[in-house]
């Protein structure tokens, strides 16, 4: 909860000064991806891959966090880059890159309006396992995978300081 709210002040303190860059914002969003994973929504994790108690039930704190980080990316560019991560052959992803896939992966049972659209890109890179249908799908996102790629490290390395 201490993360959620951290994530909280620095969204808001820092999105007057972002606005103008794509970069920013999506760098943001996946720091909230990240506090989602390890701080705020670790009970979202905890069903992937299994059955959970909570099955289905994503807590107000998770779906608030999740619909900032939708809003803070317009162009898809986080639905991009999970689309194409799930296109990629598992042994070819970093630790970030498998962190964030697992989030959305096998979570069709927990779906809701806040995370449906991260559930269906990660869907279509599993089902195509296909980079150039992502593109095509998230063709308002105009960043490259490996350039996602780069940014989901360094939002994961910054997301350590800011959750330290």
């Amino acid at each position: 909860m201490r993360a959620f709210m951290l994530l909280v002040a620095v969204l808001a303190t820092s999105s007057a000064m972002t606005s103008a860059y794509i970069f920013n914002p999506l760098l943001l969003g996946l720091v909230g991806l990240k506090v989602l994973a390890i701080g705020g929504g670790g009970s979202l994790l905890a069903g992937i891959g299994k059955r959970s108690v909570r099955q289905g039930e994503l807590t107000v704190d998770e779906n608030l966090l999740l619909t900032t980080v939708t809003q803070l990316d317009p162009n898809g560019c986080i639905l991009k880059l999970l689309c194409s991560l799930q296109a990629k052959p598992e042994e070819a992803r970093t630790t970030e890159e498998a962190n964030l896939v697992r989030m959305f992966s096998d979570n069709q049972d927990s779906l809701t309006s806040a995370n449906a659209a991260f559930v269906y890109a990660a869907g279509v890179g599993r089902e195509t396992q296909d980079v150039a249908s992502c593109d095509k799908l998230f063709s308002k996102c105009l960043m490259e995978e490996e350039q996602l790629s780069r940014v989901l490290q360094q939002s994961w390395s910054c997301g350590e300081q800011v959750l330290h």
